[in-house]
């Protein structure tokens, strides 16, 4: 018999998304799954959704809870858990039918203890994929963690919800309570525990972009500094532990700047967070020898940045009016 994979999935006011999250997992190829929805203390239809799928399949367990964010109900989920494999889907997002099967199978071949896919984002009418590639298998940390902060093809990467653990890689594991980016400050903890990584080429991981998610706020909110301190506490830890791969700590931080200045720009309100613009650009500028000698840009990358560190606003007209800079909000 196949193992079992647990599919945790945090729910929390997602009615117009949650029936087609958990119709693709449902529907999945690989059938022995323990999927565990955790009702985050939802306001809106989205618990009696989950107890709805609960009555029609059996292997969906059902945890209603006091509303403490994403990382405290995906830690409900690993409390009571029993797969052999776990895997995260967000719950406004959905899967392929066959991904877990593939992921199982790659797994199996090549005795990982992580596997990945490629995925895709859902911008309202338009599904971008990440690149294709040849599938490969990596057994050093600093090769690993290469590979998911620099992310060359793009797609989310640091997230959890396009992969698959064996159990005992997150076993003592949490993610962090109260933080907004909470796969940032996870994704060391795991890489840590981790012998033998492997990506799979096929996209199978489908992210929704919400206009109303806290990414895509008319008002900026300090809570996603976050990403800027989980790439920082990073890095500290690179330094220490893989000096030998600082550039690509300092790529990922340097990203997350960006990352920001953009978000504030796009907020009705940015006129209001002009210090923590001002911080960023200092920033940057300290490091501009860095940045422009970082391997991991290429020059449209140090194009851009010289002018982050110039003028904010040239960037993000250039950027807006011009489509020059895009680059995808890769987690």
């Amino acid at each position: 018999m196949l193992p079992t994979i647990s599919v945790i999935v945090p729910v929390y006011n997602v009615e117009k998304y949650l029936p087609k999250c958990v119709e693709s997992i449902v529907n999945q190829t690989y059938k022995n799954l323990e999927i565990i929805l955790v009702d985050d203390g939802s306001t809106d239809k989205s618990g009696e959704i989950c107890d709805g799928y609960s009555l029609k399949d059996c292997r969906i367990k059902v945890i209603h809870k006091k509303n403490g964010g994403l990382s405290d109900a995906r830690n409900v989920g690993l409390d009571i858990c029993t797969g052999e494999y776990i895997g995260f889907v967000d719950s406004d997002d959905y899967i392929d039918k066959d991904m877990y099967r593939a992921l199982y199978k790659f797994s199996e071949k090549n005795n990982l203890d992580v596997v990945m896919c490629g995925s895709y984002y859902v911008l309202e009418n338009n599904i971008l994929k990440s690149k294709s590639f040849e599938p490969k298998v990596l057994d050093q940390k600093k090769e690993i963690i290469k590979e998911i902060f620099i992310n060359k093809y793009g797609g989310v990467s640091v997230s959890v919800c396009n992969k698959l653990y064996k159990n005992t890689v997150l076993e003592g594991l949490k993610f962090e309570y109260g933080k907004t980016s909470e796969d940032v400050f996870f994704v060391l903890k795991w890489i840590e525990k981790t012998k033998c990584f492997g990506r799979i080429s096929d996209n199978k991981y489908f992210y929704i972009q919400r206009k109303n998610s806290i990414t895509n706020q008319r008002k900026f909110s300090n809570k996603l500094l976050d990403v800027v301190d989980g790439y920082s506490k990073n890095l500290e830890i690179i330094r220490k532990r893989f000096p030998e791969i600082v550039e690509v700590g300092e790529y990922r931080l340097w990203w997350a700047y960006k990352i920001i200045i953009e978000r504030i720009m796009k907020c009705a309100d940015y006129a209001d967070h002009q210090d923590i613009l001002k911080e960023i650009q200092k920033d940057l500028r300290h490091n501009w020898i860095k940045i422009l000698g970082n391997q991991y840009f290429n020059m449209k990358n140090k194009i851009a940045y010289v002018l982050l560190m110039i003028d904010i606003d040239i960037y993000q007209y250039l950027k807006d009016k011009k489509n020059i800079f895009m680059m995808k909000d890769n987690i």
